[in-house]
């Protein structure tokens, strides 16, 4: 379906593509595999992969439970050990951060957040201004049996982050979906990267961008 759809590209993520990679690749499409450590970058890329994006700890998103690096450290250590592109996700929202990203041997990046809380984002407004609103350390990882999701800190979070509730009990991932379109976020807190904090407003998709490549 997506060849005959005329997509170029595929990002796989989660897991090893292994299993897929020859079927994409028969198709003629490129593929990006996501991945959140070194090792598992260098594998993507004996796997078949034709880049990888490097997602670090302050990204949105799924993530790990363990130990991880933020792209300061992650972007390089993956350019020095593998052989195809690599591009950046986690803590780019604009021309700083997508400039840093470049120096530090990415060649391009994800956009995750930022786009998110846009215009043209299908997001709701309560989500996107959630995104707004948060500061400077105002995102939590929630955790979620065996995996992660970073998500916006709000009263209901924040009190019980102090008590030392076992949030994986607290909160039902399966609710996410309800509690984003509705802006429920004490059903699940909203999703988002750390880089919220720089957001200061909801923007059109093309401002967002020229602002980021502008020389």
């Amino acid at each position: 379906m997506l060849a005959e759809a005329g997509i170029r590209t595929v990002t796989t993520s989660a897991g090893s593509p292994k299993k897929i990679y020859p079927k994409i690749k028969e198709l003629g499409l490129k593929v990006l595999h996501v991945t959140l450590a070194a090792p598992l970058a260098v594998k993507a890329a004996e796997a078949g992969a034709d880049g990888v994006v490097v997602s670090g700890t302050e990204s949105g998103g799924l993530r790990t439970t363990g130990p991880e690096s933020t792209n300061l450290i992650l972007i390089p250590l993956v350019c020095d050990i593998v052989d195809v592109p690599v591009v950046a996700a986690g803590g780019v929202a604009d021309r700083r951060g997508y400039r840093a990203a470049l120096a530090l041997g990415a060649q391009g990046v994800q956009i995750g957040t930022a786009f998110l809380a846009s215009e043209e984002s299908p997001a709701s407004r309560s989500w996107k201004e959630a995104i707004v609103a948060c500061g400077d350390a105002g995102t939590a990882l929630l955790p979620m049996g065996g995996m992660a999701m970073r998500t916006i800190i709000n009263p209901k979070l924040g009190k019980l982050m102090t008590t030392g509730a076992d949030l994986s009990k607290e909160y039902n991932m399966m609710n996410a979906g309800k509690a984003w379109s509705t802006g429920d976020f004490d059903l699940y807190p909203a999703g988002a990267g750390q880089v919220s904090a720089l957001i200061k407003k909801i923007r059109p998709v093309k401002d967002i961008i020229e602002e980021m490549v502008r020389q």
